[in-house]
């Protein structure tokens, strides 16, 4: 099982979060967007399980940061190789039911520029050679995008769906989880 879930600032919630995973069933898989967590942080500010390995790519600035938490008996791997300095983007490769598994943990900042799309195209382009070792994929995160179809279709609507064609996925979520740019 996985949850995903926008912080929006771990560093005032980290207990909270961890009692709540506590009092429900754990998920095997957390992700988390917009942490707000520093280098400096440690990943005990969570309050996380023992059994939880976690990967984390922290934002310099303010707000941002993403976190990937998966439970060890499932033989986490980061894929650093697939890092951009210009995405906050996290690759864990994973044993699941369904074989290996390559979860992505995307946090995708409401105003972006279109730059974000070709940064993303470079690091997938990389990954070619890479995505048929998977018996499954597993793209996930905040991307910011109102993904209704009710809605006017918007451009960075049209290179998610030409990203997730490209990838053999598809889209879960189509209510709207957070209002749009205005530009969106």
């Amino acid at each position: 099982s996985g949850l995903l879930f926008n912080a929006r600032s771990v560093r005032n919630k980290g207990l909270d979060l961890a009692t709540s995973i506590a009092s429900s069933t754990p998920p095997d898989i957390l992700a988390l967007t917009e942490t707000w967590l520093k280098e400096h942080d440690s990943d005990a500010i969570l309050g996380l399980p023992d059994d939880y390995l976690i990967f984390r790519k922290d934002r310099p600035s303010r707000g941002g940061g993403i976190l990937t938490a998966v439970k060890a008996n499932l033989h986490p791997v980061h894929h650093a190789e697939f890092d951009s300095p210009d995405l906050e983007l996290l690759w864990v490769s994973l044993s699941c039911q369904r074989g290996r598994c390559l979860l992505g943990t995307l946090y995708r900042p409401p105003c972006a520029t279109t730059s974000f799309w070709d940064d993303l195209n470079a690091v997938v382009s990389r990954m070619d050679h890479f995505l048929p070792k998977f018996d499954c994929i597993i793209f996930m995160g905040d991307f910011n995008i109102d993904c209704n179809p009710a809605v006017a279709d918007s451009p960075n609507r049209s290179r998610l769906f030409e990203l997730a064609d490209s990838l053999n996925l598809f889209q879960l979520v189509t209510d709207i989880t957070h209002p749009p740019c205005s530009d969106d």
